[in-house]
């Protein structure tokens, strides 16, 4: 839903105005003397604008080194034309909305929209601050005339978290190969030092103790005899003689 802004001069993000030369808007810097808050003019615009992969509410989640991007749509409800020059904004404490890091500017066109006209254009901006939780600010510098206004679009709570890790990342990779290169040394060390002795002491011993063999017999085969009947005792006996 397009949130309409009625911009008062003095208002909290329509900050002071400076000067800018829109004859040549293509080059023109972004320069010039402040002019008294008492002098700025009261704007009406229409602003909105929805983050590309997050829901369109007023909170979000984003990692430390993520980038986003922030689709504009704006419509100009002034009777004069105006001139969408730069974007920026800030991160702010949720609490008290102290600002504990800035957005950097960039030039944006400039856009100049008549009366009555909407355009649509992108900002892009990394979460480069620490994790915890922020008040996303977003602001565009707007021309109108002589002036140039810094007007503050829509709030989100943005949550800034730390990036999953992934097993195939490099960093894992090498963390990994790292540690299968301590496991690789520790094995050979527990070899080294108590491994190869242990196998050499087991060798020997297997080596230095006999087999035992079957005793070898010589001459004839003793026959218990006694448990035969008697007619083959005296059978053996003759052949014995």
């Amino acid at each position: 839903m397009l949130s309409k802004l009625f911009v008062a001069a003095t208002a909290l993000f329509s900050l002071t105005s400076a000067q800018i030369d829109l004859s040549n808007p293509e080059g023109g810097e972004l320069k010039g003397k402040y002019l008294d808050k008492e002098d700025l003019p009261q704007l009406n615009f229409d602003i909105d604008y929805i983050i590309e992969g997050k829901p369109n509410t007023g909170l979000i989640e984003i990692y430390t080194t993520e980038e986003l991007t922030l689709n504009y749509t704006f419509t100009n409800l002034e009777e004069d034309a105006v001139h969408i020059v730069g974007v920026g904004g800030h991160f702010a404490d949720p609490t008290d909305g102290h600002v504990l890091a800035n957005i950097t500017d960039a030039k944006v066109g400039p856009i100049t929209l008549q009366p009555g006209e909407t355009s649509t254009f992108r900002q892009f901006l990394g979460a480069e601050v620490p994790v915890g939780n922020y008040l996303l600010i977003p602001f565009l510098y707007v021309a109108k005339g002589s002036g140039l206004a810094k007007i503050g679009a829509k709030s989100v709570l943005a949550v800034v978290e730390d990036p999953p890790v992934s097993y195939f990342s490099p960093q894992m990779i090498i963390l990994e190969l790292l540690l299968i290169a301590t496991l690789g040394v520790g094995v050979y060390f527990v070899y080294l030092n108590w491994g190869a002795a242990y196998l050499k002491n087991a060798g020997y011993t297997a080596s230095a103790t006999p087999t035992p063999t079957s005793a070898k017999s010589t001459g004839a085969a003793q026959i218990d005899g006694s448990w035969l009947p008697d007619h083959l005792k005296k059978t053996n006996k003759k052949k014995a003689n």
